[in-house]
């Protein structure tokens, strides 16, 4: 599993300027990823911290180690922008160095090498861009750690969801809010890993429910955690996935459904 992939989490200093109580600003960081605010739990907060060298605007929540899990548009479209350009540049200088390898084969050799290698290279900058486009991310200042919403405060429920990432759960609840045809379970208890370095205690939390929602990335790790978790309790595992199975992920498919009526076994 590579943590970079389905649940990015980049470790930064305490350079938190200020937290308050989600104001319009963190409002409008939720309306601009097409999240309803008044879905936003208690624990939402608007934050305002200083990474590269500037100071973001965004959201956050703290998790369960006391860390706070940070979200900002602007600074994940900076990260991502940094990332393709370094993957471009990089990817170009393989290419570069690949066709120089070139000039050594035979002439009947060397068209297939150079489609071959041509290939590859749209391939790897494709799977960036759908890294840098449809897959949200939070910045975890001080101890990371998994997000934990109870249903009900003070009392547990019997079954829960789990999401990789704070950006899909609210997007869960953003299309229960909304009433649309899409089938969803409710009453549940909502666990977010965040980092796969949180998996484990995540793992841990989701076992003593009746039933386990699973809502992972469509990726090779997301298909990893989620085996994980049906191997350990079968039976009560279910697998959301299957919701948005030709999406990366369920913010994705918030973004990109059309008014069709999914369902799943509940």
């Amino acid at each position: 599993m590579t943590n970079s992939l389905v649940i990015p989490c980049y470790q930064a200093g305490t350079n938190i300027k200020s937290i308050a109580p989600l104001d319009a600003s963190g409002r409008q960081q939720l309306k601009d990823i097409g999240i309803n605010y008044i879905v936003a739990p208690s624990q939402m907060r608007s934050v305002h911290v200083l990474i590269l060298n500037r100071v973001y605007e965004g959201i956050g929540a703290e998790n369960k180690n006391g860390g706070l899990e940070f979200y900002s548009h602007q600074l994940i479209s900076d990260l991502s922008t940094m990332k393709t350009s370094y993957c471009l540049n990089t990817v170009q200088k393989q290419q570069h160095d690949y066709l120089r390898s070139f000039k050594t084969m035979r002439r009947s050799a060397r068209k297939a090498a150079k489609e071959a290698q041509q290939k590859k290279a749209d391939n790897e900058l494709s799977a960036e861009s759908l890294f840098t486009v449809h897959i949200p991310q939070t910045v975890t200042f001080n101890e990371p750690g998994v997000l934990f919403f109870p249903y009900k405060r003070n009392e547990k429920s019997s079954f829960c969801c789990v999401f990789a990432s704070l950006i899909d759960y609210l997007s869960y609840e953003t299309l229960l809010k909304d009433g649309t045809d899409i089938s969803l379970p409710t009453n549940c208890d909502c666990i977010v890993v965040n980092n796969v370095r949180n998996f484990p205690d995540a793992l841990l939390d989701c076992e003593d429910y009746q039933r386990i929602y699973c809502f992972f990335p469509n990726t090779d790790t997301g298909r990893v955690m989620a085996y994980t978790i049906r191997h350990r309790n079968k039976g009560r595992y279910v697998d959301a996935s299957k919701l948005y199975s030709t999406h990366i992920d369920l913010h994705d498919f918030m973004m990109n459904q059309k008014n069709t009526n999914t369902t799943y076994e509940q």
